[in-house]
């Protein structure tokens, strides 16, 4: 699955909801832009550089960013683990375990620190990851909007 393919998926099962909730896309990977008051909140879907592997599929990792101006190219991103807790972190690595089941799986607990990439082989793989953080970045969103 190509990098297009699957932000093709991401954009499908996220757009909606960016859209209603008043952000634009911008431009690079696929980022998702509001502005918050003074600030710009973004939010990045990123396809891992080294592309799909036919016996290991891909990944993706989602970066948010809070900055004074528009453009996402040179601001510092952060990760959207960086926002979740234990809990959080756990079920995305149970997750992961279930995509990876063919490899050994990851044993450790993630931190919030933790670089994790959404590993994926197939597109259903790729939704269900869509619609799981989306729930994340949403709740990250009511947060910047709550302490603006």
């Amino acid at each position: 699955m190509t990098a297009n393919e699957t932000y093709k998926i991401l954009k499908s099962a996220v757009g909606p909801w960016f859209r209603t909730s008043g952000f634009k896309v911008a431009k690079n990977y696929l980022t998702y832009q509001k502005r918050i008051g003074e600030k710009h909140f973004s939010v990045r879907f990123q396809c891992h550089h080294q592309g799909w592997e036919k016996h290991k599929g891909s990944s993706f990792i989602v970066l948010v960013q809070l900055t004074e101006g528009a453009d996402v190219d040179y601001a510092k991103l952060s990760r959207l683990t960086e926002y979740l807790g234990f809990e959080q972190l756990e079920f995305i690595r149970a997750r992961q375990n279930r995509v990876l089941a063919g490899i050994p799986p990851i044993t450790r607990p993630y931190k919030a620190s933790d670089d994790i990439w959404f590993r994926y082989f197939t597109e259903e793989d790729v939704h269900a990851w869509a619609i799981l953080l989306l729930k994340h970045v949403q709740n990250v969103h009511a947060r910047v909007e709550a302490n603006r």
